[in-house]
């Protein structure tokens, strides 16, 4: 996977850490390996290869008859996910992360921002797995078996952030 080459670095090290980091609790993903250039001055990282991988995005596309079996399967594999427990401190917490990225918006006044922040602090706590990205692009399958990808936002908290991500994905574009 490579990043544009303006991509800060920091960036790219962060999602190659949560990558292994996810891989090793047993979450269906691809095997993250090292991280990479391209030699023109972009950078990545190495993932296994999963062969003959189509995204749920694209399958629902090319069949869209399909679409609730994908659905469904889709919200099996985030049943799973959203039952995994994690290791207190091991994540990022979902909600600090939200305030972060709230508090560096610069689109919203600071009255919607109090808003918001209430909204994000009023959330359930919660101690499993969330994608943080959480999208049938973000889900790929081959061969049968199934992977969640691009786990740069990957957190620890309450799954209503990950549905909350999907409803934005799938009804305001």
């Amino acid at each position: 996977k490579l990043y544009n080459a303006s991509a800060p670095y920091e960036i790219i090290v962060n999602e190659l850490e949560l990558a292994h980091k996810v891989y090793n609790l047993g979450i269906a993903t691809p095997k993250p390996g090292d991280f990479v250039t391209d030699g023109n001055g972009r950078y990545g990282i190495r993932f296994e290869r999963i062969v003959n991988k189509i995204s749920f995005s694209r399958a629902v596309g090319n069949e869209p008859q399909r679409v609730e079996e994908f659905a469904r399967e889709f919200a099996r594999m985030c049943l799973q996910l959203h039952n995994t427990h994690l290791p207190a401190g091991a994540f990022p917490d979902i909600k600090a992360v939200n305030l972060k990225l709230l508090e560096e918006n610069p689109y919203f006044t600071s009255a919607e921002k109090e808003k918001v922040a209430a909204f994000i602090q009023a959330a359930p706590d919660g101690d499993t797995a969330i994608h943080g990205d959480l999208q049938f692009s973000n889900a790929i399958a081959a061969d049968g078996q199934k992977f969640f990808i691009d786990l740069g936002d990957f957190a620890c908290g309450c799954p209503l952030f990950d549905l909350g991500m999907v409803l934005l994905c799938c009804c305001y574009d």
